[in-house]
Formats: structure tokens, C-alpha cells, sequence
């Protein structure tokens, strides 16, 4: 089964938005940053993990012991219980931590979102073709509004033999179901510069 990108866009998203929460708090020094920190790792342990992505979903795992790890008063890189300065080790550690989890969110939502942009480019080029074949009028343009009035001319466009294989580059980039968003997005924009 082929990886639903808009899902992973919205779920990622989510943890960014978790993660810039997080680095308010920790700014601020709120009273329950440690909390939510570990309420955020969990979060996105949780949701890595419903992902299939088991890789991620480890490392979530990982960050989360490192951080636990120092608020029993161990320093996780040493080993060593640390009885001076525990405060200043533990809000370094979580630091850290929350660093890791930024950029590990980060790169995956970009990762995400060139999947994305490379589908919605070809789709871009797929309705220009179309519109210039005289495939896609104005007139057919105005009756697109439902899902399955999308889902027909995506349909009737992958009957031209040159849009056909455009269609087939986006599907082997995105899964049908991007495809139909990306679609939907497209003809959105390119009706307002049409119509």
C-alpha cells in the first residue's frame, strides 16, 4: 500500500505545533515544561507508531528514557548520579531533547511536503496540458465541484496518452488519494485564474 502523504502532512504538523508549544514553555520556564515535554514525547511516540514508522517511533522512545533518565537525577550521558547542579543538568538535558525532537519533526514535515510540491507541479502541468488540448474547457471547469466530478475527469484525462503518463508519474509519487487533494487544490486555483 502506498504511503498517504496528506495524512503524514497532518499528523506532523500536529507535533510541530506540539513542539513550538513546548519551546514557549521551556522559554518561559513554565511549571509543568517537564510534563508536557513528556506528554509531547508521547504523543509523538504514539503517533509514529500508528504511522508504521517503527525507526521514528523508537527514537521517540529513546528521547523520552534520555529525558526520564535525567529527571531521576542520573545524567544520561554519564551514567552517574549527579548530586550538585541537578537542576542546570536536567534543564540541559531536556533542552537537548527537546532540540532533537524539533529537528526530527521538522525534517520529516519537509520531507513530506516536496513529495507534495513535486506531485502538485506535475498536476500543474497535467490541467495546463489539458486546458491547451482542449480537453478541459471553461464550461467543464464550472461543473467540477463534487468529489466525484473530480474523481470523472481525472479519470477522462488519463485517456490522452501523453496526460496519462503524467497521471502515472504523480501515482508513483503519491498515493490516488493525494492525488485527488492535490487535484482538487489545482483546480481550485486555476479556476480563479480562468473563470
Amino acid at each position: 500500500m502506498q504511503k498517504v502523504y496528506y495524512r503524514d502532512y497532518q499528523l506532523l504538523q500536529h507535533f510541530l505545533d506540539l513542539v513550538i508549544k513546548a519551546l514557549g514553555k521551556y522559554n518561559k520556564k513554565d511549571f509543568d515544561y517537564d510534563s508536557f515535554l513528556l506528554n509531547v514525547l508521547s504523543e509523538c511516540h504514539t503517533g509514529y507508531g500508528q504511522a508504521g514508522l517503527k525507526q521514528k517511533e523508537s527514537k521517540m522512545l529513546s528521547l523520552k528514557s534520555e529525558f526520564i533518565t535525567a529527571q531521576r537525577g542520573i545524567n544520561p550521558l554519564t551514567f552517574e548520579k549527579v548530586t550538585v547542579r541537578r537542576g542546570e543538568m536536567q534543564a540541559t538535558i531536556s533542552f537537548k531533547v527537546l532540540q532533537q525532537l524539533e529537528e526530527i519533526v521538522r525534517t520529516d514535515l519537509m520531507e513530506v511536503e516536496a513529495k507534495i510540491k513535486q506531485a502538485e507541479e506535475l498536476i500543474n502541468q497535467i490541467i495546463l496540458a489539458a486546458y491547451q488540448g482542449g480537453i478541459l474547457t471553461v464550461e467543464r471547469l464550472k461543473k467540477i465541484r463534487t468529489n466525484s466530478s473530480m474523481k470523472k475527469i481525472w479519470n477522462e484525462l488519463g485517456k490522452d496518452a501523453n496526460i496519462n503518463l503524467g497521471q502515472k508519474r504523480v501515482l508513483m509519487i503519491v498515493s490516488e488519494y493525494d492525488a485527488y487533494i492535490i487535484l482538487d487544490n489545482v483546480l481550485t486555483r486555476f479556476r480563479q485564474v480562468v473563470l
